[in-house]
């Protein structure tokens, strides 16, 4: 048997095919009017861009105060070709999360853009935002409730309690600690500030 012949021990190979280098279009230059470039694969249209971007910022820092002076110590040829083609190069070699550098920058301003939730495709407000109604809400047990259930209610609010209890008062809010027994007749209220907490401890 040969080496590469499958055998009880050995797998079959599989191969996978890609298309991705077919689907990732870049736009290179390889000839300017009549002149062909001295590249074998081109320059590529991005690197073009970050390179023309480089110079300009170039320009722009010699009148930085410090900056200008340091990069004005330098020559030309070095300040105006050597560096910006350098960076020009990098930035287009350069991919995140295996994308160009400008997709992946124009993504992530649209990502920090977009809503952060969304409900039927649509912005909504955030989960931690708060938000005020205009009528009282009503939160209570069913009439076959006998007894507290441990929990913790923040303020404002209006509590009504018609079972045994011992409140307690405790830093920022109030602590009740259920006693069993028959229900009130007549509820006790207690009403909760803004920040403050109401801890119930349930039998």
């Amino acid at each position: 048997m040969r080496d590469d012949e499958p055998g009880p021990t050995r797998p079959h190979p599989i191969e996978l095919r890609s298309y991705r280098a077919v689907f990732e279009l870049e736009y290179r230059i390889y000839r300017v009017q009549r002149w062909s470039l001295p590249l074998a694969n081109g320059i590529a249209l991005s690197t073009i861009c970050w390179t023309m971007g480089a110079a300009v910022a170039m320009l722009l820092l010699r009148a930085a105060p410090l900056l200008g002076s340091a990069l004005g110590a330098l020559p030309d040829p070095l300040r105006y070709v050597a560096l910006p083609a350098a960076f020009g190069v990098a930035m287009s070699r350069y991919r995140p999360d295996g994308r160009p550098l400008h997709r992946f920058i124009a993504a992530a301003l649209r990502h920090r853009g977009s809503a952060r939730c969304v409900d039927a495709f649509l912005a909504s407000p955030a989960a931690e935002r708060e938000e005020r109604f205009v009528e009282a809400i009503c939160i209570c047990a069913g009439p076959s409730e006998q007894r507290y259930r441990s929990g913790c209610l923040g303020g404002p609010a209006v509590v009504a309690l018609r079972g045994q209890a011992q409140i307690r008062g405790r830093p920022h809010g109030v602590e009740l600690v259920a006693a069993g027994g028959q229900l009130r007749a007549r509820p006790r209220w207690l009403t909760l500030g803004a920040g403050e907490t109401l801890r119930v401890i349930g039998r």
